[in-house]
């Protein structure tokens, strides 16, 4: 069974930007080498004869028919608005200078 080094648990959580306690460090260090030694129990299956797959079902189309149910006047849409100028609405500012 795979176990976990420290030093692997600790570069994980640098890289995910985590804190972890000691105690939590134990923790999260078992579960993980519980998933690694699941993961190597799944190696060791022979998979010759399955083809391979991208999907879990047979892939098909999900895509709904793009049909206008209502139509909404301009008007109706700046009433609904928080905020609006001279007929446009204002949204918050996301690109800084």
């Amino acid at each position: 069974m795979t176990k976990l080094s420290e030093d692997s648990l600790l570069q994980l959580a640098k890289l995910a930007k985590l804190r972890l306690s000691p105690e939590e460090l134990q923790t999260y260090r078992q579960h993980l080498s519980d998933i690694l030694h699941y993961v190597e129990q799944l190696d060791e299956l022979d998979l010759s004869d399955v083809e391979p797959t991208t999907h879990a079902g047979a892939p098909f189309n999900t895509w709904r028919p793009d049909e206008v149910e209502q139509r909404l006047s301009a008007a109706q849409i700046l009433d609904n608005a928080p905020q609006t100028q001279q007929e446009q609405l204002c949204v918050p500012k996301v690109i800084g200078e």
